[in-house]
This record gives C-alpha cells, structure tokens and sequence, in this order.
C-alpha cells in the first residue's frame, strides 16, 4: 500500500513540476549598453585664438631711456578650403604711453592676410600682406605695407618657421603736416626672420627667434639695419579654451640716429576650434607674419 502511495506522489509531482514551471515569467536580463563614443574633432573647422596683454617697453635714442607701459591684443582665424588649402585673418594692436612723459602716447593696429598650401603632418608654404597704421597723441602718424613668402616644417614636435619679405612706409605726418607725404621721405626696408617651436607634450609652447631688418629713408642720407629678437612661452590648460603666456620682443641697431626697443608682454589667450596647442599649431592659426612694430618705432624715432 505504501508503494502505491509513494508512487502516486512522484506521479504527481513529475505531472505538477513543468507546469508550475511554466507558469514563472522568465526573467529578461538587457544586453549591457556601450556608453556613446567621445566627440571627434573635426581638425579642419574654422579655428583660431584672441589674445588680450598688458605690456612694458623701453627704448634707447641718443643714449635717453624712455619707459612705456600699456596693453594691447589680438585675433587670429584660420579657414580651410579644402584638405591642403587655407587662408589666415589676423587683428592686432597696442595702445602704450611714456611714463616719463605725461598723456604721450602711441597706438597701432596691424591687419594682415595669409594664404597657404599646408600638409599637416609634414609642411606649409604660403605668403602674406601687412597693412598697417600707427599714430602718436597728434604730432605723428605713418601707414605701411609689408608683404612676404612663410614656411613652416613640422618635425614631431618641433615646429620651424622662417620668413623674408618688404615693408614699405606709405604715407607719414609730423607735427601735422605730411612731411613724409613726398615718397623720397619714405622709409623702405627688407626682413627676414627664423623661429622655432617646441611643445611640452600637447599643450606647452616655447618660441624663440631671430630676424634682420635693413633698409633706408628713401632720398636721405638715413640707413638702418637691426636685429631683431622674439620668444615666448606659452601653456593651455587641459579641457579648457584658455592659455596663458609671457613673451619679449625687440630690435638693436648700432646706428644712433635710431632709437633701440625692447617689449615684454603677459596676457591670457582663448582658443576657439582646437583642443591643444599643438593642433592649432598644425591645424589652426599657427602664422605670425612680420611684426611691423619694428618698423613703426624705427621710423617713429628718426
């Protein structure tokens, strides 16, 4: 009997198990989700940086120190058209005034155009036009335009960059009258400059470079060569716009009939379209052209 009861048990459960088993809901478990991918930069996006500086400067004429202090800045843009083509739009000015002097002042704002053929990895070569203004408290102003050819090689993460061009003094006035209206008056020189890069992994720029100027004042007995020098350091903070630089810049000349002139600038730049600074050194606004302040202060001090 007890067999017979024993085996009607089993029958019932082996009978009840699967079906009490199909009445569970079986338990969906999602497949895990890939978080979405990081944005990629588009290299080739119109880029570039603004720049805001204050500055001290001092300059040498007759053997007479004059310190200045001010404040200036910059916009640089660069624009691809196309995978090797692109132009460069550059804004710069500065406003200084003598400190030994009181409201002697002299502003200037430069703007200049780039175009190149540039193969990131490896090269740029290109050329540029410079015009540029400059203007003391009234007693003198001068207009000038430069022009030149630019290359740069890239070498990891070395980058090289030389220029040589014209620049030539377009008009001029002196204590209100044009005086150097008449072109044998005006003031013409040659430049050629060479400078090299080296980041610090991605975001730590050091520049340091050298240049001739050389010309004359047309239909004078005026001659004028100077060396010319420049260096900056540079540091962009990581997953931010901004960075923050000190630079220098200046020219030396033996002649004493023009005045010597040394520059030290700090400022804070924020980069638009780039994430580091060595993108935007092949990518992005990487050219710098001719600094016209040479010329302008050469001239200023005849």
């Amino acid at each position: 009997m007890k067999r017979i009861v024993l085996a009607g048990v089993v029958a019932l459960g082996g009978l009840s198990g699967p079906a009490f088993a199909a009445d569970v809901a079986p338990v969906f478990v999602p497949p895990p989700v890939a978080p979405p991918p990081a944005p990629v930069r588009d290299l080739y996006a119109p880029s570039g940086y603004v720049e805001l500086f204050g500055e001290a400067a001092w300059n040498e004429y007759d053997d007479v120190y004059n310190p200045w202090i001010g404040f200036g800045g910059a916009g640089r843009a660069n624009v691809w058209h196309g995978t090797n083509f692109s132009t460069q739009w550059d804004a710069a000015g500065d406003f200084v005034y003598e400190t030994d002097e009181e409201y002697y002042w002299v502003g200037s704002l430069n703007l200049t155009g780039h175009a190149s053929w540039r193969n990131p990895s490896s090269h740029l070569i290109g050329g540029f036009v410079t015009l540029s203004h400059m203007v003391d408290d009234g007693y003198i102003a001068m207009g000038s335009i430069a022009g030149g050819i630019e290359g740069q090689m890239y070498l990891g993460n070395l980058t090289l960059y030389g220029l040589a061009g014209w620049a030539h003094q377009l008009w001029g006035t002196y204590g209100g009258s044009c005086s150097t209206c008449d072109p044998s008056y005006r003031m013409s020189v040659g430049f050629a400059r060479g400078a090299a890069r080296f980041f610090i992994g991605d975001n730590t720029k050091i520049e340091a470079g050298i240049g001739v100027i050389s010309g004359d004042i047309e239909g004078s007995n005026y001659d004028v060569t100077a060396l010319t020098w420049d260096a900056e350091i540079e540091h962009k903070f990581d997953m931010s716009p901004l960075s923050i630089f000190l630079a220098g810049s200046g020219h030396t000349t033996s002649d004493t009939d023009f005045g010597d002139t040394q520059r030290i600038m700090a400022g804070a730049k924020i980069h638009l379209g780039q994430d580091t600074l060595l993108q935007q050194d092949r990518y992005g606004a990487t050219l710098e052209g001719f600094d016209m302040t040479h010329m302008s202060w050469l001239r200023l001090w005849n």
